[in-house]
C-alpha cells in the first residue's frame, strides 16, 4: 500500500482539476460571453473582478446585489475532440505518433477551475463581494508517452523530473473603491483627449485558505544500456490540512484532512478609468499587486524516491518479490511549519465603445430597438507577471461583442480570444433582463470555429437584482 501512495497522491490532484482560482470572473456570465474582453465594459459590482476605478464611472445601476452565481472551465492544452476521434482505436503510423508528441513537446496541462459568487453589493461608488473559488493544475511531461511510442535506445536518458501540480482552495471577501477625479484638475488633458469622465479605484481582498498542496519533482530519470536500464527519481508535496502518516504507526491508514481555515492572506488591486466623448471607456487594472497567502496549519513535506539498478525482462519476469528486489522505493513525511504560496499578479488593459443605435444608427441607418438598442464593442490585453494557477506570461488578446435586443431585455455576446494558457477560445452568451432581475449564461470552448472540435470548455450562469 506504501508504494500506491504516492500514484494515488497523483490522480487526487489529477481528478481534483487544474484551472484558474486565481482568474478575474469565473462566475460571471457576461464577461465569459465577451470572451473576457471586459475590463472596459464592467460597471457597478462586476468592477471588483476587473478593475475597481470602474466603480466611479457612469453607465451603470445606482444599487447592484449580487446573487448566488457560478461557473467552472475543464480543458488541456494538447488535445482536442477531433485529435481523439481521429487517433482512438487507430494502428498508429510513425506519422501519427510524431504529431502526437509533437502535440505535447512542452508538456501535457490539464486545468480545471470552479468558482461560486455567494453574495455581492454595490452602492454607488462602494462594492463588496464574496466568494469561494477552487483551482489546481497537472503537468505531464513528454518523456513517457516518447518511451511509449519509440522504445528505448542504448545510451538514451529520459528525464522524468518535469512533473507539477498545484491546488488550492480559497474563501475571499473583496471591498473595492472609486474616487471620480474632478476634470477641472487635469483641465487640459480633458480638453485635448476628450475625456468626460475619469476615475481611479482600489480593492482590498482577504483570502482565507481552506485546502493547498503542490508537487515538484526535483530530479528523475530512467538510463538505457545495451541490456539493462538504470533509474532513480524523487517527488515530494507541500501541503497545509493534510497529515499523511507517513514513517509512523499509522502509515497504512488514509491521509487526515484538516477541515476549516488552514492558511490566510491579502491582495490589493489598483485600478484607473476614463470615457472619451462619452461612449468610449478606456481601462487600465492591475490585479493582485501586492499580496500573498501563508499557509500555517498541518504543514507537511511528503517525499518519495525510487531507485532501480540493472532492470531487464529477464528480471522482472523472474521476481517473486512484488517488486522489492527490483527497485528501492521510499516515502516519509515530516512537519514543515508555515509556508507561503504567490498571488499572481494580472495586468487587465481593456477598450469598450458603446453605439446607441437608436439615437446615433449606423451610417445612417436606424434600425427597430426591438431589434438592435445598444452595441457594445470590447477589446482586452491581459498580462500575467509570473506563470501561476490560472495565469500566463503569454499575453492574452480578448476581442467581445454584445447587442442588446427586444429593447435590452435579451442581450446577445459573442467572443474570440487568443493567448495565455487556453490558446483559442470562442464564446456565446445570452441574458434576460427584466427589471430589477437579471440573468446571464453563457458557453466557452477552447478550439476553432465552429465549435465543433474542443480542448476543454467553460460555462457560466449569473444572478442580479438591479436598481
Amino acid at each position: 500500500m506504501r508504494k500506491l501512495r504516492f500514484f494515488c497522491l497523483l490522480w487526487l490532484l489529477f481528478f481534483m482539476g487544474t484551472g484558474s482560482a486565481w482568474a478575474a470572473g469565473e462566475s460571471n456570465a457576461r464577461s465569459m460571453g465577451m470572451a473576457g474582453a471586459y475590463t472596459g465594459v464592467a460597471r457597478n459590482l462586476d468592477a471588483l473582478d476587473w478593475n475597481p476605478a470602474n466603480l466611479g464611472l457612469s453607465g451603470g445601476r445606482s444599487v447592484v446585489v449580487g446573487l448566488p452565481s457560478m461557473g467552472f472551465e475543464f480543458g488541456n492544452n494538447a488535445f482536442s475532440t477531433d485529435v481523439y476521434e481521429r487517433y482512438n482505436g487507430k494502428y498508429l503510423t510513425e506519422k501519427d505518433k510524431s504529431d502526437i508528441l509533437d502535440r505535447i513537446q512542452d508538456g501535457w496541462r490539464f486545468d480545471t477551475s470552479f468558482r461560486c459568487d455567494v453574495l455581492g453589493l454595490s452602492v454607488g461608488r462602494v462594492g463588496v463581494k464574496h466568494w469561494v473559488e477552487f483551482a489546481s493544475d497537472f503537468s505531464l511531461t513528454q518523456a513517457p508517452f516518447e518511451l511509449l511510442f519509440r522504445g528505448t535506445e542504448v545510451g538514451k536518458t529520459i528525464s522524468l523530473d518535469d512533473l507539477g501540480a498545484e491546488l488550492a482552495l480559497l474563501d475571499v471577501t473583496a471591498l473595492s473603491y472609486a474616487h471620480s477625479i474632478p476634470l477641472s484638475l487635469v483641465a487640459s488633458e480633458t480638453e485635448r483627449f476628450g475625456i468626460t469622465e475619469l476615475a481611479v479605484g482600489a480593492t482590498v481582498k482577504y483570502i482565507v485558505g481552506g485546502a493547498y498542496a503542490k508537487l515538484e519533482t526535483p530530479e528523475g530519470r530512467l538510463e538505457f544500456d545495451e541490456y539493462v536500464m538504470h533509474g532513480n527519481g524523487e517527488a515530494w508535496v507541500e501541503t497545509a490540512g493534510v497529515t499523511w502518516n507517513l514513517g509512523t504507526d499509522k502509515e497504512d491508514e488514509d491521509p487526515d484532512f484538516h477541515a476549516g481555515k488552514i492558511g490566510g492572506g491579502f491582495a490589493l488591486d489598483l485600478g484607473a478609468a476614463a470615457v472619451l466623448d462619452n461612449n468610449l471607456t478606456v481601462s487600465v487594472g492591475l490585479l493582485n499587486l501586492v499580496g500573498g497567502m501563508t499557509w500555517d496549519t498541518d504543514c507537511e513535506r511528503a517525499v518519495f524516491s525510487f531507485q532501480a539498478d540493472s532492470l531487464n525482462v529477464v528480471s522482472v519476469a523472474e521476481d517473486t518479490t512484488d517488486g522489492d528486489a527490483l527497485y528501492v522505493s521510499s516515502d516519509t513525511s515530516y512537519s514543515i511549519g508555515s509556508f507561503e504560496s504567490n498571488v499572481p499578479a494580472v495586468l487587465n488593459v481593456g477598450v469598450a465603445y458603446r453605439l446607441n443605435m437608436e439615437e446615433n444608427g449606423l451610417l445612417g441607418i436606424h434600425p427597430s430597438p426591438w431589434l438592435v438598442k445598444d452595441v457594445v464593442v470590447a477589446m482586452d490585453w491581459r498580462q500575467g507577471f509570473s506563470n501561476g494557477l490560472g495565469v500566463s506570461t503569454t499575453p492574452r488578446i480578448a476581442l467581445g461583442i454584445e447587442n442588446k435586443t427586444l429593447k435590452g431585455v435579451i442581450p446577445l455576446r459573442y467572443g474570440l480570444a487568443f493567448g495565455g494558457s487556453k490558446d483559442v477560445v470562442q464564446t456565446v452568451g445570452w441574458g434576460l433582463y427584466l427589471n430589477p432581475f437579471r440573468w446571464d449564461t453563457a458557453w466557452e470552448n477552447r478550439g476553432h470555429w465552429p465549435f465543433v472540435s474542443s480542448k476543454g470548455f467553460s460555462w457560466a450562469t449569473r444572478f442580479q437584482l438591479a436598481f
